[in-house]
């Protein structure tokens, strides 16, 4: 590629950042081509190094990435997905407008160096607040090689990434520049994660516990569940789908609002819940809505309640990180006026933070949908004392797409980060579980009435990763930053 074009125009340079960031999305799931994010970044670094504008570059690959693999969300807001998607290319301009100062003013050698720890501060950034939106993490490429990805319960996500950029310069380095050992590197940058992941897998401890969970997927029309006449054809199906998995398990898990009502403010629902709690003998996590009323105005949350035998009820934990567009306008909570906006979202609030439910015996926390996707969000969870991740969500929003697989497979990542069993019910699918090694133990197809009955692992004690969060971000990011700050003084060396 490099011989091909050694002095393309501007034009080609720029539909090659485009190209670039499409090849990057290929590597998401469900495509098995998770080796192509580092070849989409080693192509990157070839037009940013050719590029007069390389905000324009950095943009361009944005979109590229971003309409590929996003597209999915226009199933629900068209609006929504065109706003994520400049706001998610804007910052790869500005990443590109970062390694070019640094370039300019300290070498190619220093840039490339620099440049992953750079990238590693724009994911950051990115899932930072109401517009946070870490789905287009490159760490999410790799979760087809079990084996690669076990250190990140030492780096966690960011560490993942920072492999797949680093690998992306060593490619553009080796081919480009011509470095001598470049291939050995490459290689052994591969083969060194790789050996040590697959004797990890082998080598794990076993938990010191487990917990025997029932999923259910009820494989509800997400549109028509909240017809008022519909309401109580979800609660039956729920019921007749606890009562098949209760004699088996410890705890029954529900997907996301899958009690379509405000089931602990609704005398009638909250004790139809507790009735069936008490006849089954055993606790169930139940999503729903919940409301708080003030002086001033309603706030209306999706949230998770535990029930148990015995009128015991845990919660409600309510979504922290919401769906931006989707579920709120980012800065309504400062702004309310921007709540008048339609783009097709709901007018949710976020919940007050983490929350550990204990009624099943084991401490364990949820992630409603989206919530997922945030790493430091899972490790404020694992640092209050849970032992295991529930995660409910309801997918069937996004039809066929690749939107409900690029959500399932954050499940592993979690679990090896935070070494501990995940469940994760879906309404219309996926549904699974995982062990501590992030391994899918069984799980569901989409668009399918089913349950799965799971041995959940216990987390022993807490990863690296959970003790001591970002490290890799500040030892990585850092010089970078640093190193921009001096690129922006006078003078230049090329």
């Amino acid at each position: 590629m490099i011989d091909l074009f050694k002095s393309p125009d501007q034009r080609t340079v720029l539909i090659t950042a485009l190209v670039s960031g499409m090849i990057v999305a290929l590597s998401f799931p469900p495509l098995p081509f998770g080796f192509c994010a580092p070849l989409g970044v080693a192509l990157l670094m070839w037009t940013l190094t050719l590029c007069r504008r390389p905000f324009s570059c950095g943009l361009l690959f944005g979109i590229g990435l971003a309409t590929c693999a996003l597209y999915w969300i226009g199933w629900v807001t068209i609006p929504g997905v065109v706003a994520l998607i400049l706001i998610d290319s804007a910052g790869y301009g500005l990443l590109a407008i970062a390694h070019t100062r640094i370039r300019h003013r300290f070498g190619t050698l220093t840039s490339l160096v620099l440049f992953p720890g750079l990238w590693l501060v724009l994911e950051a950034v990115r899932g930072i607040g109401d517009i946070g939106f870490p789905w287009l993490n490159l760490a999410h490429t790799q979760l087809d090689y079990l084996w690669l990805y076990q250190f990140v319960e030492f780096t966690g996500d960011l560490g993942l990434s920072f492999w797949v950029v680093s690998l992306g310069c060593l490619i553009y380095g080796t081919v480009s520049q011509r470095w001598t050992a470049g291939r050995v590197v490459v290689c052994l940058w591969i083969a060194a994660p790789a050996a040590w992941g697959a004797w990890r897998v082998s080598h794990l401890p076993g938990p010191a516990q487990t917990l025997i969970v029932g999923i259910l997927q009820a494989d509800i029309d997400t549109y028509r569940k909240w017809d008022d006449g519909y309401i109580d054809s979800s609660f039956i199906l729920y019921d007749s789908l606890t009562r098949l998995v209760a004699p088996r398990v410890d705890l029954v898990i529900w997907p996301e609002t899958a009690a379509p009502t405000y089931l602990g403010q609704i005398a009638s629902r909250r004790n139809w819940a507790q009735q069936l709690s008490n006849e089954v003998g055993v606790p169930i996590l139940i999503g729903t809505l919940s409301y708080r009323r003030s002086a001033d105005r309603d706030y209306f949350f999706n949230s998770a309640y535990e029930v148990s035998p015995g009128d015991h009820w845990e919660g409600p934990y309510s979504k922290q990180q919401l769906v931006p567009f989707g579920e709120m306008i980012p800065g309504a909570r400062w702004f309310p006026i921007l709540e008048t906006l339609e783009l097709g979202q709901s007018n949710f609030w976020p919940g007050p933070g983490p929350f550990v439910f204990d009624s099943a015996g084991a401490p364990h926390s949820v992630l409603i949908c989206f919530e997922s996707a945030f790493s430091s969000l899972c490790r404020e969870q694992i640092l209050k004392g849970a032992r295991f991740l529930v995660i409910i969500t309801n997918d069937s929003w996004y039809g066929r797409t690749s939107g409900p697989a690029q959500h399932a497979a954050l499940a592993s990542l979690r679990a090896v980060e935070f070494r501990v069993g995940v469940a994760r019910a879906a309404n219309g699918g996926i549904s699974l579980w995982t062990d501590r090694a992030g391994r899918r133990m069984d799980e569901t197809g989409l668009f399918t009435k089913d349950v799965i009955v799971g041995t959940i692992e216990l987390g022993r004690q807490q990863t690296f990763y959970a003790r001591h969060g970002l490290w890799i971000l500040w030892i990585t990011g850092a010089p970078g930053i640093l190193m921009l700050l001096a690129s922006l003084r006078k003078g230049t060396t090329q």
